[in-house]
């Protein structure tokens, strides 16, 4: 019998999912306000002696947010010039496919793939300590793939930052491969193993090991549901500069059955998903075009779909 792989850090499957319902049942406002009510939660939960709140330990624990969405947001974690978060070749590798790859798997498929690269990252032969970042982030994408899926099918306090033709809709569905990356990318930046593990020394909270990643991952996956955070355009020649979010590859029918396929791709892409003929017609896909058939263009913003010209 061949066992499966185990993940050391369960409890970052299912705190992940425990502070992503406290923050559902009270969104907050700004980011600020979101970085405060995460630290607090884990402030209370990892560190309940004392009389809480403890705002030496939440006014650290903010700081692991703020690393992780300034991190997101400057696309530091994959980038050769960002000067900031560096892991080795090995890790790079694998971050790619946690951060990137999972678009090119359909949705249903995502919680295999995952299980897939954690018994690849244990396989691989890569030192213990720098396996444990990876392996954190996993727990957390594991996490993430269940309750996306289960939100869009029952949004509650989440629905209004859903698209809101259908709280079910095809629409929203896309989106979780999204929210799945920007989790684990958050808990890669946030990771408070830092010094030892291949990045930059980021703050940390003394004798702890799981904070940074369950902040880092809460923080960025919310701030890009609530506020639609995403990353900035990089100095890049215009033709080979890629998103945040990737392009979106074709769905079968009109969208209500066949099997949905994500495929990466940079601007030069063309996107046949049938949402590009019914959620881009807005103002900014019809007029000032040069090409009309360039408002069939799709691009994913934010997490979400719109249209740009990719001329």
């Amino acid at each position: 019998m061949i066992t499966p792989t185990m993940n050391p850090y369960p409890s970052l499957n299912s705190d992940y999912t425990t502070l992503l319902n406290v923050i559902k049942a009270a969104p907050p406002a700004d980011l600020n306000a979101l970085s405060i009510q995460i630290a607090t939660w884990v402030q209370s939960t990892y560190f309940p002696a004392g009389t809480p709140p403890d705002m030496f330990i939440v006014n650290q624990l903010k700081t692991q947010g703020a690393t992780a969405i300034n991190g997101f947001v400057n696309s530091n974690l994959l980038s050769d010039t960002s000067g900031g978060v560096t892991y080795n070749p090995q890790q790079l590798a694998f971050i790619n496919q946690m951060v990137n790859g999972i678009f090119g798997v359909p949705i249903q498929s995502i919680g295999d793939f995952i299980t897939d690269l954690e018994d690849n990252i244990t396989r691989s032969g890569l030192m213990q300590e720098f396996q444990i970042p990876l392996l954190q982030a996993t727990s957390v994408g594991t996490a993430a793939i269940i309750y996306w899926n289960t939100q869009v099918q029952s949004p509650g306090g989440w629905g209004p930052y859903f698209d809101q033709s259908a709280a079910n809709s095809a629409y929203n569905r896309i989106n979780v491969p999204f929210w799945v990356s920007a989790a684990m990318e958050g808990a890669l930046l946030g990771t408070n193993k830092a010094a030892v593990y291949g990045l930059i020394d980021p703050p940390k909270v003394a004798g702890v090991d799981l904070t940074g990643a369950l902040v880092g991952a809460a923080m960025v996956s919310a701030a890009k549901v609530l506020f639609k955070t995403s990353k900035r355009f990089q100095n890049t020649p215009f033709a080979s500069l890629k998103l945040d979010s990737q392009v979106v590859g074709s769905m079968g029918g009109n969208g209500s059955g066949g099997t949905t396929q994500f495929l990466n791709s940079t601007l030069n892409g063309s996107c046949s998903h049938w949402l590009c003929n019914t959620q881009c017609q807005d103002t900014r896909c019809n007029t000032g075009w040069t090409k009309p058939i360039q408002k069939h263009w799709c691009l994913t913003l934010n997490g979400e779909v719109s249209c740009t010209n990719p001329n």
